[in-house]
């Protein structure tokens, strides 16, 4: 997993309380905030549930007071498949001796949990003029020994932050059926693609009243507001950038911009606590898989010609249809693929696969 921060300092992930979390078997997955008051985001390995945490630091060392700590009551997290996580937090004003924070999660989708934590203000300390400069940081950074193990069972997409969107279920099903290179909500210039919800439904989908009436919508959902809202990209195949977009002023009675219009720039990370070499030398693990190779070997044009192949040399029915479950699998969770099935023309070349004598179109195949 990568790290990427805007602070002079790596807060909050030194103090004793996260070394035990550590020792749990516990991984780090978000932190944002300041040192006045920040939120963090644990993934706990063997039970598979998230720990949320909000800290705050007294004065400007690196250990940090833990004001408030849940987790979720469910296991959210199951090593060995992908994941889209979507999070909104929102603080509800009660009383001035307490603040109450409602944490929303979409797992995939679907809404899975809804958090609140209480906890006391904290307190003002000596802490230097730049306490309230906001940052976040990405994922766990581990020793040599450790990577194999931990990327045999987790390795951290992109991630995408939002300033005050109203994310909904329809929204979080969209963010999801794009996948996990996705980077990018702002508009093309020439053209928009559709994206199929179809191939994402599944029964655990469909008991969410408000998706279903959104997949039974002949237009797909407006995310214009959300693009408008936001504010950083991190694409982990670039562990030492990120993109920050400005955010949109809008003058009342003025004309609506287009979300492609909004200007962005990209940002080298920076940390104090690491030199900039130090910090160039982190890299994101990630599982060696098929996607990982496949433009080596010709895209997913490579795979059809595997499948032909495959119908060519064995009759058995069960095995046909196996390598076309690959092909399929390959074009659903991943943009380049989906980008590449509709530049060769993938379900025309399958067609034709389908159509040789030697194709046995049977019960697998069909399913």
């Amino acid at each position: 997993m990568s790290y990427f921060a805007e602070a002079d300092n790596a807060v909050g992930l030194d103090g004793s309380s996260n070394d035990r979390l550590v020792d749990d078997g516990c991984i780090h997955l978000l932190s944002m905030g300041s040192k006045v008051l920040m939120m963090q985001i644990w993934i706990c390995m063997t039970t598979g549930r998230l720990i949320f945490r909000m800290c705050t630091h007294v004065n400007d060392d690196l250990k940090c007071i833990l004001l408030a700590q849940v987790e979720t009551q469910e296991n959210v997290f199951r090593p060995g498949n992908w994941q889209h996580l979507a999070f909104t937090y929102k603080e509800l004003p009660e009383s001035k001796n307490k603040v109450y924070s409602k944490i929303l999660m979409w797992v995939s989708g679907q809404r899975k949990a809804e958090v609140t934590v209480e906890y006391n203000p904290p307190r003002k300390g000596s802490l230097s003029s730049d306490s309230n400069r906001t940052f976040c940081m990405v994922g766990h950074q581990i020793s040599q020994e450790d990577t194999i193990a931990v990327v045999a069972q987790m390795s951290l997409g992109n991630l995408l932050l939002f300033n005050g969107p109203s994310l909904g279920a329809e929204e979080a099903f969209d963010l999801y059926c794009q996948g996990p290179d996705f980077t990018s909500l702002m508009t093309c210039k020439y053209g928009n693609s559709n994206t199929d919800h179809c191939k994402y439904i599944s029964r655990e989908i469909l008991q969410n009243e408000q998706i279903c009436e959104f997949l039974m919508k002949s237009r797909g959902s407006d995310m214009s507001l959300l693009a408008d809202s936001l504010a950083i990209v991190y694409d982990m195949h670039n562990p030492t950038q990120y993109t920050i977009y400005e955010p949109v002023i809008r003058i009342k009675g003025s004309m609506k911009l287009a979300s492609s219009q909004r200007p962005f720039s990209a940002k080298e990370v920076s940390n104090k606590s690491l030199d900039s070499q130090a910090l160039k030398m982190l890299q994101p693990c990630f599982e060696r898989n098929i996607h990982s190779v496949l433009h080596e070997i010709g895209g997913i044009g490579a795979m059809v010609y595997l499948f032909a192949r495959t119908v060519e040399i064995s009759s058995c029915e069960k095995t046909q249809s196996m390598g076309l479950e690959i092909i399929l699998s390959l074009t659903k969770y991943n943009q380049q693929r989906i980008q590449e099935s509709k530049n060769c023309d993938l379900y025309s070349m399958i067609h034709q696969v389908l159509l040789r004598p030697k194709c046995i179109v049977g019960f697998h195949t069909l399913k």
